[in-house]
């Protein structure tokens, strides 16, 4: 499948690398570290952590994170609708400004990896829903082994948790997270970021709390037969797949 506007690696890379790395042979696990490393040295500020921590946020902040969507011409775009083009925009901001949410971080940690050469698709997987007055919105990311390697495990990292200090982290959940943990221990590890409806106050709820909202990748980052970084949203996969299944 051609992809337009997909971006040539070394072309507007990502800024301020934390080293040069060459992840053509790591494992899930090791480029799943690089990426929560690579998030906390590049992001000082996040709306909703300011919120889940001191159950609010400076208007100012708000303010910064709007024109920041704005600016990237992604502004209430969902990100299972993005393109090449709204990927390599946003994160460049989110980059510039040192800022971002939850999907944001996903979305740096993701582009930092495959930019540094990891050859498998690296998923956006999202949680959203409501519960009992609580509105669920989160996003993780799912690093894929090599499908010739049965062996090797996926592996899902938070890199919006991860900004949380260990004593944050165990004030908040009673536990700390591992920073990249094997996909098959998601139910032990993974937690989702819910505001209340009613107060606006954010927590985190665990996947034994929430596991009928699970709904699945929203996008693919990956690299091209020709090292290009491409950005394949749930939308457009599904549609081509419905273009192939017309042709047959």
């Amino acid at each position: 499948m051609e992809v337009s506007g997909a971006f040539k690696i070394g072309a507007g890379a990502v800024p301020n690398r934390v080293g040069q790395r060459n992840f053509s042979r790591a494992t899930p696990s090791e480029a799943g570290r690089f990426g929560v490393d690579y998030v906390k040295a590049h992001i000082t500020k996040s709306v909703n952590l300011e919120i889940l921590l001191r159950g609010e946020c400076p208007e100012e902040l708000k303010k910064q994170q709007l024109d920041l969507y704005r600016s990237a011409d992604t502004y209430e775009k969902p990100v299972n609708e993005f393109t090449t083009d709204d990927f390599m925009r946003l994160t460049s901001a989110v980059l510039s400004e040192k800022m971002g949410n939850c999907g944001d971080l996903c979305m740096i940690a993701a582009r930092a990896i495959v930019e540094n050469g990891y050859p498998h698709p690296v998923q956006l997987c999202s949680i959203k829903g409501t519960m009992e007055g609580l509105y669920l919105n989160h996003i993780f990311v799912r690093i894929c082994g090599s499908p010739q390697d049965k062996k090797v495990q996926h592996h899902l990292i938070d890199p919006f948790l991860q900004m949380l200090s260990p004593s944050e982290q165990q004030n908040l959940i009673g536990t700390t997270q591992p920073k990249t943990f094997a996909e098959p221990e998601y139910f032990e590890h993974l937690y989702c970021y819910a505001t209340n409806d009613q107060t606006g106050k954010a927590r985190l709820l665990s996947v034994p709390e929430i596991s009928d909202f699970f709904s699945g990748s929203v996008g693919t980052v990956s690299l091209t037969s020709d090292k290009k970084i491409q950005f394949v949203s749930a939308l457009s996969s599904e549609l081509s797949k419905v273009r192939q299944d017309q042709r047959r």
